[in-house]
């Protein structure tokens, strides 16, 4: 915690990617709504714009993805920016925000505008995986902390993981023959 320092907005992180010119990095940007409690809720037409036209001026429209759990914002950003991926969000819990969802949700979160479906790990099993790959979304399943879960997700079609952990997937990755990102050195010298 660093006293008096606030929360940076959205811009002021897409300044300090390009600053690094960090191109090559694709940000996932999560917009936050919940469609029970339109109160404390930013209109999600209004809100996806806004980070939309964000997004589009600091040059980061192709290497983005946008994610949310109220599909009205998937929607939204795909007639807004048909080019950028879109993470259609589900877990149990908040399933039920998204109208006409039914039995198959893949085709749902496609229907909506999705690129990719981003389920809970706890929903993945070989229908939703066979209902994916009928509506032609990959699955990025979350959050997976333990490599033998991770390497069951795999073995089940997941295109992506979502981890708290990296470096505990680095040697699935490398037993599997994926591709492993360069180990992140830290900007600064690490004191001890």
């Amino acid at each position: 915690p660093m006293p008096e320092t606030r929360m940076p907005t959205l811009g002021a992180v897409l300044g300090l990617v390009n600053a690094y010119e960090a191109e090559s990095v694709r940000l996932h940007v999560e917009l936050k709504s919940d469609p029970t409690r339109p109160e404390l809720t930013a209109d999600p037409e209004q809100f996806t714009e806004l980070v939309v036209e964000e997004l589009d001026r600091h040059g980061r429209l192709d290497n983005v993805a946008i994610l949310s759990f109220d599909w009205r914002i998937i929607r939204h950003a795909a007639e807004l920016a048909p080019g950028t991926r879109r993470f259609a969000l589900i877990e149990l819990d908040t399933l039920h925000w998204n109208d006409g969802v039914g039995d198959d949700v893949p085709a749902a979160a496609r229907a909506a505008g999705a690129t990719t479906l981003s389920p809970e790990h706890i929903m993945v099993d070989e229908s939703l995986m066979a209902q994916a790959e009928a509506a032609g979304l990959d699955v990025a399943v979350w959050t997976v902390n333990q490599p033998e879960l991770a390497a069951r997700m795999l073995d089940l079609g997941a295109a992506g993981i979502v981890t708290d952990y990296p470096d505990r997937m680095r040697e699935l990755w490398r037993e599997r023959g994926l591709e492993l990102p360069l180990p992140v050195a830290p900007l600064r010298p690490v004191s001890v």
